[in-house]
């Protein structure tokens, strides 16, 4: 069901102090994890994704999908809410998934877009693929997200949206994959209108924050026993598609 932002934020910055602990104390420094990195969460089972990218592109209309995956079909929400909440399940295990769209709300550059950067476990930036102008944008955006949270392995889905407009189509299936390829991220296709590809999307935002965070405890760990690190080393799913989906 749809939650109002001004409840989310308050949520948020609670999980916040989880998420991101003030800096140690010298005689805990953060050295001893070797990037300082500080120790993996034990999240409540809460993951907040993030719609970033251009105005037109698409992302209400996503964030209302999302809110309606049990229903019958999408729609746009007549009042334009900001987040919604539902318990989805992805490989048979429950989470509670917050999809958040509120990059527009504040100016570029502002506290809330920073808010945004600071708080997301996942990003989706969605470009719309008969806008050439929003897939262009795409690497600043990533750009900044990466430079606002430069020790964490982001999860980031590149998000091609309104592919049933074939005609008005500027932007080729295999541009926006060779685009993700080399900003080393996923990518899909979806049509919020058609509600295609669309519960792909999130549940593949939901596997993304679960490796990412497997990733994230196992360099902690290796970070603990340096002579074992090589036992946790993982290969790197490929970036150029949601296969893994």
């Amino acid at each position: 069901m749809p939650v109002p932002y001004k409840h989310q934020l308050l949520r948020a910055q609670a999980v916040d102090e989880l998420d991101w602990p003030p800096q140690a104390s010298s005689s805990d420094s953060s050295d001893s994890l070797g990037s300082g990195e500080a120790a993996p969460n034990q999240n409540d089972g809460i993951f907040k994704v993030m719609l970033v990218g251009e105005s037109g592109v698409g992302k209400s209309t996503l964030a209302g999908t999302f809110g309606g995956l049990q229903g019958d079909s999408a729609h746009e929400p007549e009042n334009s809410e900001d987040s919604y909440e539902r318990r989805i399940i992805v490989d048979k295990e429950e989470v509670t998934l917050v999809v958040y769209d509120i990059w527009e709300q504040g100016d570029a550059g502002g506290w809330l877009q920073d808010h945004c950067l600071q708080t997301g476990d996942a990003f989706l930036i969605v470009f719309s693929v008969t806008d050439r102008r929003s897939f262009s944008k795409v690497p600043e955006t990533l750009l900044r997200l990466r430079a606002g949270r430069p020790h964490h392995d982001l999860p980031v889905i590149l998000v091609g949206n309104k592919s049933d407009l074939a005609r008005s189509r500027e932007v080729s299936l295999e541009e926006g994959r060779h685009l993700a390829g080399t900003l080393s991220c996923k990518h899909i296709e979806t049509s919020a209108a058609l509600h295609h590809n669309t519960r792909e999307l999130f549940e593949g935002a939901v596997r993304q924050i679960r490796e990412s965070l497997t990733k994230k405890a196992k360099r902690f760990l290796a970070n603990l026993v340096p002579r074992n690190a090589k036992f946790f080393k993982q290969r790197s799913r490929s970036c150029h598609d949601l296969s893994v989906l």
